[in-house]
């Protein structure tokens, strides 16, 4: 029986709310059920809220090729004293603009890469300060670049810049009028962006025009005078980290021509815009002030919540994420006769722990009531001894092991053609009232076959609750990236199951 979650949400927040219900075991009316019929056996059902014992642990290398943002920054966390520094590498592309080389005596006006941006956790009331550099080969389509890689830089383009963080703003545009008194205009959305200037007499500038002004400009010349960009936060700045959106990440060069000097035009070579895109995000957290999640720099050390007042962590970007023992269900294993009707993992959150950072799977709408999944959370299976995920070997693809769905093959990951979306299981982020949430897994089938020890594997000795999704790129068709954080409240997180067992 798979129930709805909506229907146990009243019952989910009562006894989010009560942490004396933790271990509760009911044999009482309305949820047991003993039916006795003639020469069979009983059959009782019941529910119980498995403990969970929490720890934060971190994953390293997470997916940031080619994802849907590119982080660029660095921000101090005031709640755990981490600071992450994000760096964004990008190849640069052609594009079918008019060159310079179509208009005789054409005049460079500025250079300037735009990056426009969606989001920017921490304070951006100050500029950011950045350099920006040439890379010394263009990304490989050969390698997985990841949260981890480092790549050569080379020329350096600008250095110590401050760069303020504008505001999106509107720009109308005149349009030819059909008459003196009907003017007709266009409205333009200019998102919000960190613009970064070279100097048009810069070598780089001069070199990039006069390229432009050849009328066989390829990509392999491009490729050949600049093989992609880095931008990066100076050593001293800590302040934000912006989120950007590569599909309108830009080295735009503006010039003009003779015959029509008021008319600004413009030449892109962008980062996103056909299957030769490449791009990625470094990201680097600093744990040396972290007290207690120091220990986390080391990927093998899981930090148990005692240490760190009964919360524990999950945040996207910097791989924090919590671990999870569940010894009731080794227990419930042991049971003969057990049939799961429904199980579903509760994950609370912390009040007002959070400040710069949202939630994993919380967006504010136009309508500030609605929740809409972004960044999405999961349920990995471990080794407890090194935190190490679990793997399995799909058409010759070695595959994080993931909780899956329910009603899809818990030994299995695939991909639905049609959506796009994957089979493991979601977290769904609900809210109890405005500062109360949590996170809920439905786990029936998965559970069930772990009774039966039907996983196809190794039986995991723990999970790992994250809020990052690796998988290879034909079970994953977007990458998500973010620095989405929740601080759950450790000591409530439970593993709520109701099953039947004939006796």
């Amino acid at each position: 029986m798979n129930w709805p979650t909506k229907a146990l949400r009243r019952w989910s927040a009562c006894l989010l709310s009560t942490p004396a219900l933790l271990m509760a075991a009911g044999c009482e009316d309305p949820n047991n059920i003993s039916v006795e019929l003639p020469d069979s056996a009983t059959t009782t059902t019941e529910y119980r809220d498995l403990p969970v014992f929490a720890s934060t642990v971190r994953r390293d290398s997470l997916p940031t090729l080619n994802a849907s943002q590119l982080l660029v920054g660095r921000v101090r966390d005031n709640n755990t004293g981490i600071v992450t520094t994000a760096r964004a590498y990008t190849n640069l592309q052609v594009t079918a603009d008019p060159l310079p080389a179509t208009f005789a005596g054409a005049q460079l006006d500025s250079v300037t890469l735009i990056m426009a941006y969606s989001r920017a956790y921490g304070t951006t009331a100050q500029p950011g300060q950045f350099n920006v550099f040439g890379l010394q080969q263009k990304l490989d389509e050969r390698v997985a670049y990841n949260s981890s890689t480092s790549v050569g830089i080379g020329t350096s383009l600008l250095r110590n810049v401050a760069i303020p963080y504008s505001s999106a703003r509107q720009e109308r545009q005149p349009a030819s009028p059909a008459s003196t008194t009907d003017t007709v205009t266009t409205v333009t959305n200019i998102p919000q962006a960190l613009n970064f200037r070279i100097a048009k007499s810069a070598p780089f500038s001069a070199g990039l025009f006069a390229l432009l002004q050849k009328t066989d400009f390829t990509q392999a010349q491009l490729d050949a005078y600049v093989a992609g960009l880095a931008v990066a936060p100076v050593d001293d700045y800590v302040g934000a980290v912006a989120s950007i959106n590569p599909a309108y990440t830009v080295l735009a060069v503006y010039y003009h021509d003779p015959v029509r000097p008021s008319m600004r035009r413009v030449y892109r070579m962008v980062s996103s815009v056909n299957n030769d895109a490449r791009y990625f995000s470094q990201i680097t957290p600093d744990f040396s002030a972290a007290g207690p999640l120091a220990a986390v720099a080391n990927k093998n050390q899981s930090v148990p919540a005692a240490a760190t007042n009964g919360v524990t962590y999950i945040q996207d970007g910097t791989g924090l994420a919590t671990k999870l023992v569940i010894p009731g269900l080794e227990e419930l294993r042991k049971q003969s006769g057990v049939s799961i009707n429904r199980a579903e993992l509760l994950v609370p959150i912390k009040p007002f722990a959070n400040s710069i950072f949202p939630y994993p799977g919380y967006e504010l709408l136009n309508d500030a009531t609605k929740l809409a999944s972004v960044t999405k959370t999961y349920l990995y299976e471990i080794n407890n001894e090194n935190n190490r995920i679990l793997r399995r070997t799909i058409l010759a693809n070695p595959v994080n092991r993931l909780v899956q769905a329910d009603s899809e093959n818990p030994q299995g990951q695939s991909l639905d053609p049609r959506t796009g979306l994957g089979s493991q299981a979601e977290g769904t982020l609900y809210s109890v009232d405005a500062s109360t949430f949590y996170y809920s897994i439905l786990m029936t089938s998965y559970t069930q076959a772990y009774l039966l020890n039907q996983l196809g594997g190794e039986l995991p000795s723990a999970f790992l609750f994250s809020p990052t999704l690796s998988l290879p790129q034909s079970y994953q068709a977007i990458v998500n990236v973010s620095l989405n954080r929740a601080v759950l409240d450790a000591n409530n997180i439970k593993l709520r199951v109701y099953f039947s067992n004939r006796q």
